[in-house]
């Protein structure tokens, strides 16, 4: 093959690595770019099935942040109808057809009735003004409902069914525009909640960073996870690997010092910022600001002059309360008090004072209300903390299939029902369990589901109403544990719950190698996590690296070791007192304890969880996150942080391939372990683990993706090859 053949094979096969890259990107992503119809099914809704007489079913979907949305919206409906005809005059089906008839409702406005006249599919396309564009829901979330009713069944004895189809679809028309950079609105827009793309971003910290600027980078991690409920995907990166590839495609969240980060001059500053570090070098400072490598992401820094300025930010940042300065996407912050301890006295709040009036909501089916109130972290709410809801009803209300239900944060806690007593002044008080309540932000839901004491009426016609006045009021008594030390049993398949028992104050600190990329991401995992699963304060959190860990900080905080064994001095330092120990500079455990020990080749990886009270403090404890290879250390953070790995640990010491989990409990002894296979130095490794190990799924696009991309391959190799064989034949002499 000459040297020109041989360069257009290697470009062809470059292309079809592009086109194989791009088929496994995420179907959502690749559905979504640059296109006005969504399809409900982007949003996570499928096929969806409606009966008569009377049903009702709604869509929640958010918009990305920079979308400026234009006229000419729509909602294209795609159904198939399912009628009979028995007995029914042909007039009455001429004039009236038989499938009944939807109400189309988006964002609390009725946009039209559709009547069904014919079996099998069809679509509609229903317009949607300028004035329903305005979103129903907290954090710029749109609803649409869709109300079914069969007179015909009533009338005449038909049945009568509507499926709507995951084709149906939202048409928005928009424009691109700024990215709301106001810094009272975090998580918003980093984070975007319902929305049909994933919410992703970048942690940046320095290549080299200090202990207390990982400290800061985890402690924002963790308001994150609080304030996003774990569902944003975060991921830390050093500066150095932050290349001009992958710089525009995410949000970007720098913590630490403006001397780590080249990048600083290439985003515009205020000239305050400048001269305020400069005055102030122990301030602390958070500015979000649009991405100047990406006009539809946003770049938030947590930094300052100092160290104690950074520390100071990201403890802002974690109270999820901020306060901009002059301008709503710069706060500058002069001092933080995490270890302020106090007791809030029992507080009640109106809906009123929570920025919410009085409504009245005039609509047969499902009716859905939110209002949100905050839990500052690190406090707890009392015992006696309840919600006392003031509503009034229609008493057309048919009091056996109407409903009032209240959730929580997505549990329901409490319901009602009506009356004709309740419908001039209904009073429902519904405790709010303290196990429902999180740090950061919390969502009470009112949904009332309104059906008419007829079912045959014309529903869409019948005027029912609800109203919930804003005098309504929550009982929430906050108070900061204080005191002695709550007692806790170490056992691994108590995480994270025992260690949010922990005494609320200087709780844990991470013990890391302080050039170990892997440990600091593993704890960067593990510090997102516990933001979303426990009430983490400001004080919470500690970084020390493993040659140099203070004497306070083992003697008063709970420790997580992270790491492989044999660059921690600390796991030296331990020896005897861990459940599996390790031999100087080994990064395999002895298991002579546990029940079945295998030997572990060379280059095999795994990863070890072992749970032990500390020996300088009986009160407090010690999690040793570790692998010998940064595989093996990734499967251990990643037993802690996903819950279907989580529900496998137990006992204080756990062995991790992959999903397999083998659990055992050193203070048993031997032959008392919670499951059978252990490997230990030396030895090949084939994990034994009792119960199934399910694979994780593979999508359903994956196959034909991969399929096309090496037919194309084929075909593209096939046309070099040809091309290279017909220009040999016409060279002089052959």
């Amino acid at each position: 093959m000459s040297k020109k053949s041989f360069h257009k094979l290697f470009s062809a096969l470059l292309i079809c690595g592009f086109l194989f890259g791009f088929a496994m990107r995420s179907p959502k992503l690749a559905l979504a770019q640059g296109m006005d119809e969504l399809r409900v099914d982007l949003f996570g809704y499928a096929e969806r099935t409606l009966f008569a007489p009377f049903d009702t079913m709604d869509y929640v979907f958010g918009l990305p942040a920079d979308w400026i949305l234009l006229n000419g919206a729509s909602v294209q409906i795609d159904l198939t109808a399912f009628f009979d005809r028995v007995n029914v005059p042909d007039s009455v089906v001429e004039e009236h057809g038989l499938g009944g008839q939807i109400q189309v409702v988006f964002n609390d406005k009725v946009l039209t009735t559709i009547f069904i006249e014919r079996n099998g599919d069809q679509s509609y396309n229903v317009p949607i003004p300028v004035e329903a564009l305005t979103p129903a829901l907290s954090e710029g979330r749109h609803q649409l409902v869709l109300n079914f009713l069969s007179e015909e069944y009533c009338l005449y004895g038909t049945t009568s069914t509507i499926i709507v189809r995951p084709t149906t679809r939202i048409i928005i028309p928009h424009q691109p525009g700024s990215v709301p950079t106001d810094l009272t609105q975090l998580p918003y827009p980093i984070f975007q909640r319902n929305s049909f793309l994933p919410s992703s971003a970048l942690l940046v910290v320095p290549n080299q960073p200090t202990a207390d600027e990982l400290q800061a980078a985890f402690a924002v991690s963790a308001a994150l996870g609080r304030m996003s409920g774990g569902l944003l995907q975060l991921t830390l990166l050093p500066v150095g690997q932050f290349t001009p590839e992958v710089r525009g495609i995410q949000h970007v969240i720098f913590v630490g010092k403006p001397g780590g980060f080249p990048v600083w001059n290439e985003v515009a500053w205020p000239l305050s910022v400048v001269e305020w570090t400069n005055t102030y070098p122990e301030d602390g400072l958070i500015h979000m600001t649009g991405s100047p490598w990406n006009g539809t992401k946003v770049v938030l820094f947590v930094s300052g002059s100092s160290d104690a300025g950074v520390i100071k930010a990201s403890q802002a940042l974690g109270s999820g309360l901020i306060i901009g300065n002059v301008q709503p996407n710069l706060a500058l912050i002069q001092q933080t008090n995490p270890e302020t301890t106090q007791t809030i006295a029992a507080t009640d709040v109106t809906f009123a004072a929570l920025g919410y009036t009085t409504e009245t909501v005039r609509r047969v089916g499902v009716v859905r209300r939110e209002y949100q109130f905050y839990v500052p972290p690190g406090m707890v709410a009392g015992d006696d903390a309840y919600v006392k809801l003031f509503y009034s009803h229609s008493t057309l209300l048919d009091y056996e299939t109407s409903s009032l239900i209240v959730s929580l944060n997505n549990e329901p806690i409490g319901s009602a029902r009506y009356a004709d007593e309740t419908g001039q002044q209904g009073i429902l008080q519904v405790g709010l369990p303290k196990s429902s309540i999180r740090a950061g932000v919390n969502r009470l839901m009112v949904e009332a589901n309104l059906i008419p004491i007829d079912l045959c009426a014309n529903l869409l016609t019948t005027e029912l109403w609800l109203t919930i006045r804003a005098e309504s009021s929550i009982h929430l008594p906050l108070v900061v544990p204080v005191g002695g030390v709550v007692s806790r049993a170490l056992d691994l398949g108590l995480y994270p719950d025992m260690f949010s028992l922990s005494p609320a104050q200087r709780s844990i600190a991470f013990v890391l190698h302080p050039a170990d990329l892997t440990a600091w991401r593993v704890a960067n995992q593990i510090s997102f996590d516990l933001g979303d699963n426990t009430n983490w304060s400001l004080a919470e959190l500690e970084v020390a690296f493993a040659d140099s860990v203070p004497d306070a900080v083992m003697q008063e905080r709970d420790l997580f070791i992270i790491g492989k064994p044999s660059t921690l001095p600390i796991i030296a330092q331990l020896g005897e007192s861990l459940p599996a120990p390790f031999d100087a500079g080994s990064d395999l455990p002895r298991t002579q304890k546990l029940q079945v020990v295998y030997r572990v080749t060379p280059g095999a990886s795994v990863g070890y969880l072992e749970l032990l009270p500390t020996p300088w403090n009986s009160a407090r404890a010690i999690l040793t996150v570790l692998g010998n290879t940064d595989e093996g250390l990734l499967w251990s953070g990643a037993a802690l942080t996903t819950p279907g790995l989580r529900g496998k640990l137990a006992g204080d010491f756990a062995v991790i391939h992959g999903e397999q989990i083998v659990a055992g409990n050193s203070r048993f002894g031997p032959g008392m372990v919670a499951t059978s296979a252990t490997p230990v130095p030396g030895s090949e490794y084939v994990p034994v683990v009792s119960g199934t190990v399910t694979p994780r799924p593979r999508p359903a696009w994956v196959l034909p993706a991969l399929a096309a991309v090496v037919i194309v391959l084929i075909v593209v190799l096939i046309l070099v090859l040809f091309g290279t064989w017909r220009q040999s034949r016409r060279r002089p002499g052959l």
